[in-house]
C-alpha cells in the first residue's frame, strides 16, 4: 500500500493517545514499511497493549472492548490455531488462562504483564485514582 504523506505523533498521554500539541513528524515515503522506518529512525516510540486471546473467550472479548473504550493502541492476537504458541506465552508470562494482557511503552522501555481481564480493570482503576490524586 502506497503512502504519500502522514503525521506520526511522538508525544503521548498516559493512555497512549497522541498529544495534540506534542511532537509530531511529517512522513513522506512510498510504503508503510518505509514510513515506519522513518518514524523509528527519528526516535518515535509507541505505547500499546497486547492481548493474547481465544476467539470464543468472553473475558478476552471484554478486555478488547475495555481497551477500545479507553481509546488506547491495541494488538489483539488470536491463538485459536496455535496451541503450542499459546502454551509458550502462558509459560513466559506466568499465566494459566487467557486473556494475557501486556503493556509496552517503548519510550520508557517498559514491558509488563498486566494479567487477565480483572487485572486490566484494576490497572485502569489505579490509573484513574492516580489521575485524581487518590493514592493516599
Amino acid at each position: 500500500r502506497h503512502l504519500s504523506a502522514c503525521w506520526i505523533f511522538s508525544s503521548y498521554d498516559q493512555r497512549g493517545r497522541p498529544v495534540k500539541n506534542g511532537n509530531r513528524h511529517w512522513i513522506t515515503s512510498g510504503s508503510k514499511k518505509q514510513a515506519w522506518h522513518q518514524v523509528y529512525s527519528k526516535g518515535v516510540r509507541m505505547k500499546y497493549y497486547t492481548i493474547y486471546a481465544w476467539t470464543k473467550c468472553p473475558f478476552c472479548v471484554k478486555a478488547k472492548a475495555l481497551l477500545k473504550e479507553k481509546e488506547v493502541q491495541t494488538q489483539y492476537i488470536v491463538l485459536d490455531d496455535a496451541p503450542d504458541l499459546l502454551a509458550h506465552y502462558k509459560s513466559i508470562y506466568n499465566m494459566r488462562t487467557v486473556p494475557i494482557v501486556r503493556f509496552v511503552d517503548e519510550g520508557l522501555q517498559i514491558e509488563k504483564t498486566i494479567g487477565g481481564y480483572t487485572d486490566l480493570v484494576e490497572h485502569f482503576a489505579k490509573e484513574a485514582d492516580q489521575d485524581v490524586g487518590g493514592d493516599d
